[in-house]
């Protein structure tokens, strides 16, 4: 299909050169009037075109020229066309497999690639039951930090609590201690001044007792002078002496 359009593509190339060369030489030598007729067949792989009248011999043998190179390249087109056919076989072939060489070792080098990422996808399994594991006893050791923290939480609410009491008891005691500051100051100074009305008394004691020998004394001196002054007044009225 390929040829037969070359061919008459040629053909057609022909005959318009072949009215362009005529057309040309009429131009050149003023004949107008000439005539031209031709006819040209087409059977198998030869061509023909004849001209007549007046100056158009030249454009017929041009033309007859064009046809006989059309015929000559129509015929080689077919050996060229064989020749071309067996070329582009032999490419195709070749690039056939070429193609599947690349394509065997474009395989080889996938099934390479999908070995090692089985390998790579199995190590990284293998990490990630690890992993895992080890997030198993992270879990076990945040769960015993928690319940550390919840203990340490309690004892600090206990410590708070003994605290506010042990603050409490603290206050009353201050106040035990500050009532009882201040009995203990009143009954120093109860005793005091007990300690005083005894220093009183004990002194009053003491000038009474004094009073008491000095009465005491002057009572003997007095009951001593009477006797005496008895005893004198007996005597000075003679009743004591009879001989």
């Amino acid at each position: 299909m390929g040829c037969l359009k070359t061919l008459v593509a040629i053909l057609c190339l022909g005959v318009t050169i072949a009215d362009e060369v005529q057309q040309s030489v009429r131009e050149k030598r003023g004949h107008g009037g000439s005539q031209y007729s031709g006819s040209y067949t087409s059977g198998g792989a030869g061509y023909h075109v004849v001209g007549g009248g007046g100056h158009g011999a030249f454009a017929s043998e041009v033309a007859n020229q064009a046809a006989n190179q059309a015929t000559a390249v129509a015929a080689g087109q077919s050996a060229s066309a064989a020749a071309a056919y067996g070329a582009a076989a032999s490419r195709a072939a070749a690039v056939s497999s070429a193609a599947a060489r690349t394509a065997q070792a474009a395989a080889a080098s996938k099934l390479n690639q999908a070995a090692q990422i089985t390998q790579a996808a199995q190590g990284a399994q293998a990490a990630a039951f690890q992993e895992a594991a080890k997030t198993q006893l992270a879990t076990v050791a945040e769960e015993e930090a928690m319940n550390t923290y919840n203990f340490a939480v309690a004892t600090a609410n206990d410590i708070d609590a003994a605290h506010a009491e042990a603050q409490a008891l603290v206050t009353q005691t201050y106040q035990a201690l500050q009532h009882a500051r201040a009995v203990r100051a009143s009954q120093a100074s109860m005793a005091w001044e007990a300690q005083q009305a005894a220093n009183s008394l004990n002194q009053q004691q003491n000038l009474s007792i004094n009073d008491l020998k000095s009465a005491q004394a002057a009572a003997a001196q007095a009951t001593a002078a009477s006797s005496k002054a008895l005893h004198k007044a007996k005597g000075s009225s003679g009743f004591g002496n009879y001989h």
